[in-house]
């Protein structure tokens, strides 16, 4: 599938904006991420998020749904750059090799792994800023774009030859 590259980073932060619109009524808008790079050459985005304390769990750390939240959305702006639409999450598959820390930024590299018809295969790293060499959650995400059908239909007989 070919994208628009020249509308990529504006794509990206106008969803961003409208996000940010929506004034903490969406958990998203709550967790008020930034877009701090595009690039439509990987093509891929980086959004920043700030620790906030209603995110954390017992521990003190980031709760591990919130962290979900911050590399599915990424994911989630990138598959929207890309497209141009919405494009929900078919499957999301999350690593936490470390504890998400509280009172800094988090920052999430998404990157376009393989872009389909109609299926966008996307992968996603978080670390927190202060410590930008060590990954506190990865994310492999699959979703699919709504302006195309998930199949094509076929002619099961002019398939078969009949």
């Amino acid at each position: 599938m070919e994208f628009d590259k020249t509308r990529f980073a504006a794509r990206a932060r106008e969803l961003a904006d409208r996000v940010a619109e929506e004034n903490g009524s969406s958990i998203l808008s709550m967790m008020r991420p930034r877009v701090t790079a595009c690039d439509p050459d990987e093509p891929g985005i980086t959004v920043s998020y700030p620790a906030l304390s209603w995110e954390l769990n017992a521990g003190g750390v980031i709760h591990g749904g919130v962290t979900g939240v911050m590399l599915d959305s990424a994911m989630g702006i990138l598959a929207y750059s890309i497209t141009g639409g919405m494009c929900p999450t078919v499957n999301l598959n999350i690593s936490y090799p470390r504890p998400a820390p509280r009172d800094g930024t988090l920052t999430v590299k998404a990157k376009a792994a393989m872009v389909g018809y109609s299926t966008l295969f996307l992968t996603a790293e978080m670390w927190d800023d202060r410590a930008p060499d060590r990954i506190v959650a990865s994310a492999n995400g699959v979703f699919h774009n709504l302006h195309q059908p998930l199949y094509q239909p076929v002619d099961t007989a002019e398939t078969l030859g009949k």
